[in-house]
């Protein structure tokens, strides 16, 4: 006769199983954790222990299932979950805790039934779940691993002659300096200027290569640059080319992608590039004219285009004595606080690094 304990905060249980001859009810349905490991403690020769993740304690449910273990390693635990978790289903297995049900899944009738299922059918039932529970662990941390490798994309944009590409080629070095494997894509179709920045061949290998990942040149070990985009995304191309998919091919090989864009707010791929940014960096030179000119672009981009406000970060680029102040600026392009700003200095067009040492552009402030 089986000895059998019940812990489920439900005495209905225990009272149909009391009218089972072949049943020995040990004692009164137990209330609480702490009181499972005290009956156990005082009468540890129990067959079956009946109990619910729902019982009150302050001990936690899987410490729980270790102590009984440990006072009785040959005890049958059958559990009742209050709904499906995956990572709990998967300790209870691995503590070789097969019977597991889902509150309000089964009635007491056939909970009885499934009480003396014969072992073997249980077994095989039991591995098939436990195989079915690895390949979805398995699929779960495959799109964990990808999702966490996935770099943040941030897009540069705004006006002709906002400073776009010198502003990607800072913040790329910027990153770099910090340890982070970097990778600048020129998207300005009509005016690239990347490859002349670094002084690099436009186009790497042989021209006719469309795999994006071979057209990349390194600069650095964590400083790539990709100028070739016009070979992937040329204006006669009849068909749509998915930019997203195409990233795919080098998104996760880095910490962070920089997009250098076109001014031309018709050109057919800008607003698929704006949308896939993490962070769009809209760089606004502090002039009333230039001002004019950027919020035209900004409204487009905010409301044609429907990029969030939340994901802009308006940064002023070009700041010099003359400058219109940033408060007027926050208020024409209707935002709370400029996110950074860069001094114009003579010298940036013959010298880069001479500009990344002399801002007072926080990078931390745009992510």
């Amino acid at each position: 006769m089986k000895k059998i304990l019940t812990a489920i905060g439900n005495r209905n249980l225990n009272d149909e199983l009391e009218k089972k001859e072949k049943y020995n009810i040990v004692s009164k349905d137990i209330q609480y954790k702490e009181g499972i490991l005290e009956f156990l403690n005082m009468n540890s020769n129990i067959d079956v222990l009946i109990i619910s993740e729902l019982l009150d304690g302050t001990i936690e449910f899987k410490e729980l299932i270790n102590e009984i273990i440990q006072i009785n390693e040959n005890i049958e635990i059958i559990v009742f979950l209050e709904n499906e978790k995956i990572e709990l289903r998967s300790f209870l297995y691995s503590k070789g805790i097969s019977k597991i049900y889902i509150n309000n899944e089964i009635d007491i009738e056939t909970f009885i039934i499934n009480l003396d299922d014969n072992v073997q059918e249980k077994t095989n039932e039991l591995n098939k779940e436990i195989q079915k529970l690895k390949a979805i662990i398995e699929k779960q941390e495959k799109e964990y691993s990808i999702e966490k490798k996935k770099a943040q994309i941030i897009v540069v944009a705004g006006a002709y002659g906002s400073g776009k590409s010198i502003f990607s080629c800072i913040l790329c070095k910027e990153f770099v300096r910090k340890g982070k494997k970097t990778l600048i894509i020129d998207f300005d179709i009509f005016n690239s200027s990347i490859n002349v920045l670094y002084n690099v061949p436009k186009y790497a290998k042989t021209a006719n290569n469309l795999r994006m990942k071979n057209q990349i040149i390194k600069i650095s070990k964590n400083e790539h640059v990709l100028c070739a985009a016009d070979l992937f995304f040329k204006e006669e191309n009849t068909t749509y080319i998915n930019l997203e998919e195409k990233l795919r091919e080098v998104i996760t090989e880095y910490d962070q992608i920089i997009i250098d864009t076109t001014s031309n707010f018709k050109y057919k791929y800008q607003q698929q590039i704006l949308n896939i940014a993490n962070v769009l960096v809209f760089l606004v030179i502090p002039s009333i004219i230039e001002i004019k000119k950027a919020n035209s672009l900004f409204e487009v981009y905010n409301i044609d285009f429907k990029i969030p406000t939340e994901k802009i970060k308006i940064v002023v680029n070009k700041v010099n004595s003359y400058s219109v102040d940033n408060s007027i600026i926050a208020k024409i392009f209707n935002t709370n606080k400029i996110s950074g700003k860069m001094k114009y200095i003579e010298e940036i067009e013959s010298n880069i690094n001479k500009r990344i040492k002399k801002s007072n552009m926080n990078i931390d402030s745009l992510l």
